[in-house]
């Protein structure tokens, strides 16, 4: 089972990745850019200790979709000042042109981003293990 869980993070990295390369609605060079963050989930895989890690992962992921957050505003023509994800969140919610409710909005602020901040910006704050980094990286 620990090795299905170190496995996971990177078989759903590259799914998104393809995903992205697919997506109309993220152009180049930003679609690059994104799909190299998440490659780069697939390739931490003998980083030592482990927290360190997932810690990588999770930032690679996090900025993958940060990036991804600003293109499909972008699409959307959304400019929230400053940018930022819980922002661009909440732009989502209020166009009907994208299927984002503000319970979607809610989910995902207190998900993704408050869980993003918490570890970017408290030191000594790691993810909880390769699971977290899953459940962070999977849709729900």
């Amino acid at each position: 089972m620990a090795t299905r869980s170190v496995e996971m993070p990177h078989r759903l990295a590259n799914s998104l990745a393809v995903l992205v390369m697919g997506s109309t609605k993220i152009g180049n060079p930003a679609r690059t850019l994104i799909q190299t963050e998440l490659n780069q989930v697939s390739k931490i895989t003998t980083l030592k200790p482990p927290t360190r890690r997932q810690l990588f992962q999770l930032i690679h992921a996090m900025r993958a979709f940060d990036s991804s957050l600003t293109s499909v505003a972008r699409y959307h023509l959304c400019t929230p000042n400053p940018p930022s994800m819980g922002k661009y969140l909440g732009e989502f919610a209020k166009l009907s042109s994208i299927p984002f409710t503000a319970s979607d909005r809610r989910y995902y602020q207190k998900r993704l981003v408050d869980r993003r901040n918490a570890l970017m910006h408290e030191a000594g704050n790691y993810p909880a293990g390769a699971q977290e980094v899953i459940n962070l990286i999977s849709r729900r």
